[in-house]
């Protein structure tokens, strides 16, 4: 099944634009976590928007964050 995002109402596209190059000051501020006890995952906090595989890559990062007690920008995370 595919879907033709651009006819679906409400919607712009398919995904986002690859933030973590064309935006990083803007990568970098939502991928700064944690902030609390507040975690994040999922395909718009990764370096792969708008496929599956940043959606696993980023609650992998999140749950390897909350059990390492290091923020998610730790290069021991990757």
């Amino acid at each position: 099944m595919t879907i033709a995002w651009q006819y679906m109402p409400g919607q712009v596209g398919g995904w986002g634009d690859e933030t973590y190059i064309n935006q990083a000051e803007i990568y970098r501020r939502i991928t700064n976590l944690p902030r609390g006890r507040v975690y994040f995952a999922g395909d718009t906090h990764s370096q792969v928007p708008g496929w599956q595989e940043g959606s696993v890559d980023s609650a992998r990062l999140a749950i390897a964050s909350i059990l390492s007690g290091k923020p998610s920008t730790d290069p021991d995370l990757y």
